[in-house]
């Protein structure tokens, strides 16, 4: 182990340093070397200051009237920080801390009425602020009043305070009175002219308030006054400014007002149409849907004078798209809220009401013609399923009756029947060679089944006698002859004839049967035989 031994005051002392032995230094080293509890450090501990070789607390250094500076408790500042504060050394006077006759103080008890009451300037308390800055804000000299102060008798105050005590703020200083180059006042503020945004509340006066408290008072800004009307030179107003003519994106409103369609939301019962914004809807679409004109409401709306409500906010019944108390007479039944010409299908008429026919017949009701009645009407033909049956259907189920077993009749008739034999079996007997007589009339034909013309006589007076038919032929007497000579093959100009019978050449194909038809009031006799047919009774 080594030995260190320091002379101090003819005293010999040594120290022990991490089992070593070491002299103390002498005291301009004692910085770098402090005994603490028997050890050596370089650094006091914190909050322990230096005393010759010592740590000690800065109580312990105050209670010896010492001063502490760099960390060394010693007797009296140095004069690189003579101003001592709290026991302190310091070369200027520290933050809330100002210089007084080469002491530092609190700013407060420089500034305060129980103190000195003087104010500060450059860190100093001193008597009054001087030339360079000659404002006194809260004790500290200043060259202007910051912020919202103005200068009362070269102190600064809060604004409020000037102007609650009825005085005028000009150029930031508090005055009783505007001056001449600034005699306009706005808010308690003195201005060469009224300021932006502001107009004056009455011609030749020096008040000015702000357009929207004049808007306020319902009046409007002319020529930047506030005037109760617009003149006639101006007479429109846009944005309550009263102006020459309206914009051409605006509208004119009541008033003279000009509206433009940014505006129109605002704007109590204004509509929109086209882009444009207008008090009322035009004719030709007037109705209102969401501030919109339409010249029909839309669909699930109804028009209530000019407003599309909704259908569900209609009381009482709906029509072509309006809401009306009851039913027009060209619509008079009902159904739900809609009105119908016609019951809807699958509905029926009950008093002016559209029904079921599950609800009909709840009633005990029958269904006639598309309506629920009580009774089915007279020329009915019944019921069935409470359903009225018309007479008209059961005619026509006859008919269609009828006319099925007709059919099935004649079907089996032509099954049955040959017509030709048919004939034949019924023709009377033919009378060979029989001669006809007659009497008035000018001609007598024998006539074949091909309605051949086989003889002819063409005047009475000439002949004599009978009238004889080959073998194939029968002999026909014209009796009648009014019609045109074409119409029947079979005859020719006659006089003096019967008018009582005209005969018709017909064929029948189906069976290429010849057939004349004879049309009188009494058929005459027809005698047939073999495909020969003889016409009348044997008499003109």
């Amino acid at each position: 182990m080594e030995q260190y031994v320091y002379q101090n005051r003819n005293v010999l002392t040594s120290w022990v340093i991490s089992y070593t032995t070491i002299p103390v230094f002498p005291s301009v080293h004692l910085q770098l070397c402090s005994v603490t509890r028997g050890s050596c450090t370089a650094l006091c501990p914190k909050e322990k200051y230096f005393l010759g070789n010592h740590c000690i607390l800065v109580t312990e250094c105050v209670s010896r009237n010492s001063v502490i500076f760099r960390n060394e408790c010693i007797a009296a500042c140095p004069a690189e920080a003579p101003h001592a504060i709290d026991n302190v050394c310091y070369s200027t006077c520290p933050k809330d801390y100002v210089l007084d006759n080469e002491t530092c103080i609190g700013l407060h008890q420089c500034i305060s009425p129980r103190g000195l009451f003087k104010v500060i300037f450059n860190n100093t308390c001193v008597d009054s602020c001087p030339h360079e800055a000659p404002l006194n804000h809260q004790g500290m000299c200043v060259q202007r009043c910051p912020g919202d102060t103005v200068v009362v008798d070269m102190q600064c105050f809060d604004s409020s305070m000037c102007l609650d005590s009825s005085r005028f703020i000009s150029n930031g200083t508090c005055v009783s009175k505007c001056p001449g180059r600034s005699p306009y006042v706005a808010n308690g503020y003195c201005y060469p002219t009224c300021p932006k945004d502001f107009v004056l509340t009455t011609p030749g006066q020096f008040q000015c308030i702000s357009e929207s408290e004049c808007v306020k008072m319902k009046k409007m800004v002319f020529n930047r006054t506030c005037t109760t009307a617009c003149p006639k030179e101006s007479p429109y107003r846009l944005h309550d400014t009263c102006i020459l003519e309206c914009p051409h994106n605006t509208s004119i409103f009541p008033g003279n007002k000009c509206v433009s369609p940014s505006e129109c939301p605002t704007i109590n019962g204004a509509v929109m149409y086209n882009g444009s914004c207008l008090p009322t809807c035009p004719p030709f679409a007037p109705y209102v849907h969401s501030r919109n004109c339409l010249s029909k409401c839309p669909t699930g709306f109804f028009a209530k004078g000019s407003d599309c409500l909704n259908n569900y906010n209609c009381q009482n019944v709906l029509y072509n798209g309006s809401c009306l108390s009851s039913c027009p007479k060209e619509a008079p039944n009902r159904k739900d809220k809609n009105c119908y010409s016609i019951c809807p299908s699958e509905t029926y008429n009950y008093q002016a009401t559209c029904i079921d026919q599950y609800d009909c017949q709840e009633k005990k009701f029958y269904l006639s013609n598309g309506s629920c009645v009580p009774t089915c009407p007279s020329g009915s033909a019944g019921y069935r399923g409470y359903i009225c049956q018309p007479l008209t259907d059961v005619y026509h189920a006859i008919i269609a009756t009828s006319f099925f077993l007709l059919t099935v009749t004649m079907c089996l008739f032509c099954m049955m029947y040959n017509p030709k034999t048919s004939r034949l079996m019924n023709a009377p007997a033919k009378l060979q060679g029989e001669r006809l007589a007659y009497r008035e009339c000018d001609m007598v034909e024998c006539v074949t089944s091909d309605h051949h013309l086989r003889q002819q006589q063409d005047n009475a007076d000439s002949y004599e006698g009978n009238v004889e038919c080959n073998s194939n032929e029968e002999m026909l007497p014209l009796e009648h002859y009014r019609n045109n000579p074409h119409d029947v093959d079979i005859c020719h100009a006659v006089a003096n004839c019967s008018y009582d019978v005209i005969v018709h050449p017909q064929r029948d194909y189906d069976d290429d049967v010849p057939v004349l038809q004879a049309t009188s009031e009494d058929d005459p006799l027809i005698q047939q035989a073999d495909d020969a047919f003889l016409f009348g009774d044997g008499t003109c």
